[in-house]
């Protein structure tokens, strides 16, 4: 078997197994999309302690920079946000909840502060 032969069988090899992961791949991505579909048919509704006492107003919050803060409070930090960006963004979304709800507090407002994930 000459090297020409051996590459040819490599690549050969080598696309049928991708082939398996794109197809595995799309069987995972149509089952999430079934099950975000199904999910997304459910409607919450409001305690009736809640609904009751009109519409209710919310406040929203998105840091928009959090990596950098992440890199200008520590230069692991820094690093790190490079590896993983959304274990950063997770602890500055926690850390920044975790003051507001202190903060409140602290005034005397009854506040529930808590993260909501979108998407």
């Amino acid at each position: 078997m000459n090297w020409l032969s051996l590459a040819l069988l490599l690549n050969a090899v080598l696309l049928i197994a991708l082939l398996f992961a794109v197809w595995r791949l799309h069987s995972h991505l149509q089952q999430l999309s079934d099950s975000s579909k199904a999910l997304g048919d459910n409607e919450m509704e409001l305690p009736p302690e809640l609904s009751e006492q009109g519409p209710r107003m919310l406040i929203t919050l998105e840091i928009l920079n959090p990596l950098s803060l992440v890199a200008e409070r520590s230069w692991i930090g820094g690093k790190f946000s490079a590896l993983s960006p959304g274990l950063m963004r997770r602890i500055v979304l926690t850390q920044t909840r975790d003051q507001l709800r202190s903060g409140m507090k602290e005034n005397g407002v009854e506040a529930d502060v808590r993260l909501v994930r979108l998407g």
